[in-house]
């Protein structure tokens, strides 16, 4: 049996960079947020993306609000979405693929089930539930196989080959 230690994020002066990071993904996220009018049920799906990357990094720097200044420099555009669209829909949350694998790297630093764990899957889930509600698709970042085939993502599109 192999003994593993779980460092975590380290204290909130070492989270810092780990969430610094993630600015560009937060960054996407307000600007996808930006393209629907306020309070509609887009804005509100990507508010929960967004709000629970906030809680999560609240919960590892301390800091309220860590991406406020983000979202004070965007210029929203309402009414610019694509994501009416099926095909558009699947190719936007699978550009978020790397934010998804980053959330999931966080996650493989802390102890199963621990506090931090949890804290880190606050924003996982939160992008699973915007991904949710415009995709109707339970679990959409979860690898889809047969264990024969390749590997396949939301409406059967092939992400990878298998390793079997």
């Amino acid at each position: 049996m192999v003994h593993r230690t779980y460092a975590g994020l380290g204290s909130p002066d070492l989270a810092i960079p780990a969430f610094n990071k993630l600015t560009p993904w937060a960054k996407r996220l307000l600007e996808l947020q930006g393209q629907f009018d306020r309070f509609t049920a887009g804005w509100l799906a990507f508010g929960i993306a967004i709000e629970a990357l906030e809680t999560t990094a609240y919960h590892f720097t301390r800091r309220p609000r860590f991406y406020e200044r983000l979202s004070e420099e965007m210029t929203p555009a309402p009414g610019t979405s694509l994501l009416g669209q099926p095909a558009e829909v699947i190719k936007t949350f699978i550009g978020l693929t790397p934010y998804h694998d980053a959330l999931i790297s966080m996650l493989q630093q802390c102890r199963p089930m621990g506090r931090d764990y949890m804290a880190i899957l606050i924003a996982k889930d939160g992008l699973d539930s915007a991904a949710y509600h415009f995709t109707r698709e339970d679990r959409f970042f979860a690898p889809r196989s047969d264990s024969t085939g390749p590997i396949r993502g939301p409406a059967g599109h092939v992400l990878a080959a298998s390793s079997a």
